[in-house]
């Protein structure tokens, strides 16, 4: 791959997230299809992926991290938690904010049974933990764990698995993750320049919040992390409205027990010259559940690309009972990843 030190390029990066939803919810989807990716041979199959009774019988996604970096040179990272290694330092996340055990590392809660992480949503509690990955150049070394280091990405996918407690109530739970760039400007090293939210619409479905924090004459506005005074919503307002849903009932009963895998893309307008074509999409078992193209993310500023990724367990309104939600296989690619295992089903109910 060669040295990637203060390259600046475009890349795909693919994470492949498995998140345990043992929920069941209902959803619309009011998207177009994108020829951009051939992602009919996952769509095709997602089906009898999805079926029930079928056990997998691939042993190399458990351990999908094993020799990645020979046998898969286009990935970036990888993390099917079988690893005891610290969840935070080299080559790993930068941050991991377990609430007091709520967002745990354990044996069992991931696919086929192996290892996985764990998120405990309580009554009247918002947050129930969180991972936060970063990934070439940086505006601090407080992120920076050596994940390709000092490379410019302007163009990213990364891709999750997603299942539910089988007694799963409340419907989406609010956050689930958020691909941004980190700016470090106005005295934090936090500040963002754009984020492309993927988290959970008012219904059962996932939904995409896409948002700039650069004004009209490329000047990043942000001052703090997450800066909600400062954010201009790309096709919706603060609250989601008007923002594209997808349609797959992920938080229904009848998805209750299943791995999902969900993909996201996102894409930085061209800075040089300045044009209107970012885009944010998502699928959902190889199907596209929702795209927006036509974005200006950043203006012509261009002094960081897309260089975070947090993945999250939080609901403003506290969850009706305890219950539980579960991650597992991580992978980011310079390629989309898609599925991994398109015949077989992923029902292990917890």
């Amino acid at each position: 791959m060669g040295n990637w030190t203060m390259k600046k390029q475009a890349v795909l990066i693919s994470f492949g997230l498995a998140l345990l939803l043992i929920s069941n919810v209902s959803a619309n989807i009011n998207s177009v299809g994108s020829n951009m990716i051939a992602f009919k041979d996952y769509a095709a199959a997602a089906s009898n992926w999805l079926g029930a009774g079928v056990k997998p019988t691939d042993p190399n996604f458990v351990n999908e991290c094993d020799n990645w970096q020979k046998l898969h040179p286009e990935w970036i990272f990888c993390d099917d938690f079988e690893s005891d290694l610290p969840l935070v330092g080299q080559n790993r996340y930068f941050s991991h904010h377990d609430d007091k055990g709520k967002f745990a590392h354990l044996k069992g809660v991931g696919v086929e049974s192996s290892k996985g992480m764990r998120a405990v949503f309580e009554p009247g509690k918002s947050e129930a933990g969180n991972l936060h990955l970063a990934f070439g150049k940086v505006p601090d070394n407080y992120f920076d764990k050596g994940i390709r280091s000092g490379e410019h990405f302007t163009e990213i996918y990364y891709r999750m698995y997603v299942k539910t407690h089988k007694d799963w109530q409340g419907g989406t739970m609010g956050k689930l993750s958020r691909a941004f760039s980190l700016a470090g400007v106005n005295g934090t090293r936090n500040s963002q320049a754009m984020i492309a939210h993927l988290w959970g619409s008012r219904t059962t479905t996932l939904k995409m919040d896409p948002v700039s924090l650069v004004d009209a004459n490329s000047v990043v506005v942000s001052t703090r992390y997450n800066d909600f005074d400062n954010m201009t919503w790309l096709g919706a307002d603060e609250y989601g409205e008007g923002s594209p849903n997808g349609t797959t009932p992920l938080f229904a009963a009848e998805n209750v027990g299943r791995w999902h895998c969900i993909e996201v893309h996102v894409k930085l307008n061209d800075t040089s010259p300045q044009k209107s074509n970012g885009l944010q999409e998502f699928w959902i078992n190889g199907k596209l559940e929702a795209r927006r193209t036509g974005m200006n993310f950043v203006k012509s500023w261009d002094k960081y690309g897309i260089n975070a990724i947090y993945f999250e367990n939080y609901n403003g309104g506290g969850s009706s009972k305890i219950q539980e939600r579960y991650f597992d296989n991580m992978v980011v690619s310079t390629e989309p990843k898609g599925l991994y295992l398109q015949k077989h089903s992923h029902s292990n109910p917890l």
